[in-house]
């Protein structure tokens, strides 16, 4: 089986797509995979099959941009015409971002048999406006399946890759203080940081461990601001500028204070974390916040918005302090995880295949 990939513009679009693809190859041996990108998209760093470049672009606010729009994705189509020709996939898979339009529209219109993955509760525009050209579309939400009526959809989860699965502990370690983790990307977040030492000044005096992951570009400034408040020698703060072993952290705390992009939210889910989220309102369609909203609604998360984060200190001494509302939160957003995403989207993958 030959098959096409696409999905950019952050990782919570990409690892999806690698998910599914290391899923068909460890049950179909012979599965032969490429990766449709954009010319300066973060798939070209993280994904490890053959790539095509097309000139796709995303819609803006600019009347000028979206003219510019119009004419890059008239010639990603007739770039894609060309890819698929070329490549001859027998399937072309897409998990959100721009770059996914132009691939699915081209794809269906060529014969081919077509899937999409959304994963956020409110589906992206592109995955809105390709909808009508997939066979199948697969969602994490069952609140979204009300914008794909009369679409053959499957509340499939977030698929995960093989890697995060060996490593996700799921357990509850015993712990000889309580811990709380607090992090806001990579790269950082002005606002979780703003948050994070607002959590340090509250536990000061308290035996309660904080790892606050700052983000590389944050870190000089965050080491310098614990240092102005006088707890920069305090050993129960650990100020990371990057959380590489994500999964083990996990397994060590008992809060998680974090945005609410759909994978961090699964990630939490999957480890049954008792989690405060603060949506970032940066993001498009305001995705985040609609993310975080149905599990709050459902008591399985704290929900805080930016404006509001003087809150969370209050929020979490609370929980420390309330080992019964702790575990309640636990559990209740464990039932947000569909734990057998990967093998679900390969059983649909197998019906649509004929295989």
């Amino acid at each position: 089986m030959r098959v096409l990939l696409c999905g950019g513009g952050t990782a919570g679009h990409v690892n999806p797509a690698l998910a599914i693809a290391e899923t068909i190859k460890r049950n179909c041996q012979n599965a032969i995979f490429a990766y449709i990108a954009t010319e300066k998209g973060i798939e070209n760093k993280l994904v490890p099959y053959p790539k095509y470049i097309i000139s796709a672009r995303g819609l803006k606010k600019s009347l000028l941009s979206n003219i510019k729009t119009v004419y890059y994705t008239v010639k990603s189509i007739s770039q894609c015409k060309k890819i698929i020709k070329d490549f001859s996939p027998d399937l072309v898979i897409g998990t959100g971002g721009y770059s996914c339009y132009p691939v699915i529209r081209t794809a269906s219109k060529m014969g081919i048999k077509t899937a999409i993955h959304e994963s956020n509760a409110y589906p992206g525009k592109s995955t809105r406006m390709m909808s009508k050209y997939a066979d199948v579309i697969f969602i994490n939400y069952a609140e979204s399946k009300k914008y794909f009526e009369g679409k053959n959809v499957v509340v499939c989860g977030i698929p995960f890759l093989q890697s995060f699965l060996n490593s996700a502990y799921c357990s509850t370690s015993r712990r000889k203080v309580r811990t709380v983790l607090c992090f806001g990307g990579s790269l950082g977040a002005e606002k979780m940081n703003e948050c994070a030492l607002l959590i340090a000044k509250s536990i000061e005096n308290r035996n309660i461990k904080l790892i606050w992951g700052c983000g590389v570009r944050e870190y000089s400034k965050c080491k310098q601001e614990l240092k102005n408040a006088g707890l920069h020698r305090n050993d129960n703060i650990e100020l990371r500028d990057y959380i590489d072993n994500m999964a083990e952290v996990l397994d060590m705390v008992d809060i998680v204070i974090c945005r609410a992009g759909a994978i961090s939210i699964a990630e939490m889910a999957y480890n049954r974390k008792c989690t405060v989220f603060i949506p970032s309102p940066n993001v498009t369609d305001n995705h985040q916040y609609k993310n975080a909203k149905i599990l709050a609604d459902k008591g399985a998360s704290y929900l805080v918005e930016e404006e509001n984060i003087s809150e969370v200190p209050d929020i979490v001494n609370m929980l420390l302090n309330d080992d019964k509302k702790r575990n309640e939160l636990s559990n209740k957003i464990a039932e947000f995880c569909i734990r057998d995403s990967n093998k679900i989207i390969y059983r649909e993958i197998k019906k649509l295949m004929d295989i």
